[in-house]
């Protein structure tokens, strides 16, 4: 069985010009145990407290458990992270909500956040059932997403259901009757995939930035050594399947 951890990066209201950010870390079920030894090694090579948690903008800011932390060992714990990436036989798939007309609209902003967060979880689901098709093997998939409060995960879940029972492209692929329409809500601190997951949102959320660069943290360089594992299309182009840009 195929688990997509699900995380987000930025936030989707109209207050805040940055793009709001989805991203997915597929694995098969069975590399769950080294997907905890690999971030339990990283705490243990920088001396970190076992229930640390990683989190790419802690980690940049130095917040939440590594304020007392040096930005160059900071930097070496996100190289370490990234070497985990790397290393994983996991696929990517991110969706980038670009903020462009809506920003001036006269929506209200709560209205904007859930049209936003709706649209980004109905792309995302979208292409995690494209990744379905392209596989060999009939496996299932289930969705672990960083829980947040109660009536927004109901939300979220009632999206996602409609888009893989009735969605107009999603409800049409075969691959849509093996995900799991109730995903699975958690705390990021129990479930190493999301926190990778994570990363990888704040990554996408960083080249679609204005400055994905610090005078420490090139995020262009991080994207880079990642780029591989986003999915592609049968064309080999991430834009579109690995990485869906929609400006609203």
């Amino acid at each position: 069985m195929y688990v997509a951890f699900i995380d987000e990066s930025g936030k989707p209201t109209k207050k805040e010009l940055t793009p709001f950010v989805l991203a997915s870390l597929i694995i098969h079920d069975f590399q769950l145990n080294d997907l905890k030894r690999a971030l339990n090694d990283v705490r243990l090579r920088h001396g970190l407290d076992p229930s640390t948690e990683f989190h790419a903008r802690d980690i940049v800011h130095g917040k939440r458990g590594f304020e007392k932390i040096s930005m160059e060992k900071r930097k070496s714990i996100l190289d370490d992270l990234f070497n985990v990436l790397k290393s994983l036989d996991a696929t990517l798939i991110s969706v980038a909500i670009i903020k462009k007309y809506v920003v001036s609209s006269s929506e209200p902003d709560s209205s904007v956040r859930f049209r936003l967060e709706s649209l980004a979880y109905e792309l995302l689901v979208e292409r995690l059932i494209l990744f379905l098709e392209k596989q060999k093997r009939s496996e299932w998939m289930l969705l672990v997403i960083d829980e947040t409060y109660s009536r927004h995960d109901i939300n979220i879940r009632r999206n996602i259901e409609r888009t893989v029972t009735q969605g107009f492209y999603a409800s049409r692929w075969p691959a849509s009757k093996r995900v799991f329409c109730q995903p699975l809500f958690a705390p990021s601190r129990e479930y190493e995939g999301l926190q990778l997951a994570d990363i990888v949102a704040y990554t996408v959320f960083k080249i679609y930035s204005d400055k994905p660069k610090s005078a420490i943290f090139d995020f262009k360089e991080y994207f880079e050594e990642i780029k591989d594992k986003f999915d592609k299309c049968k064309d080999g182009r991430i834009i579109g399947c690995g990485i869906k840009d929609y400006t609203v």
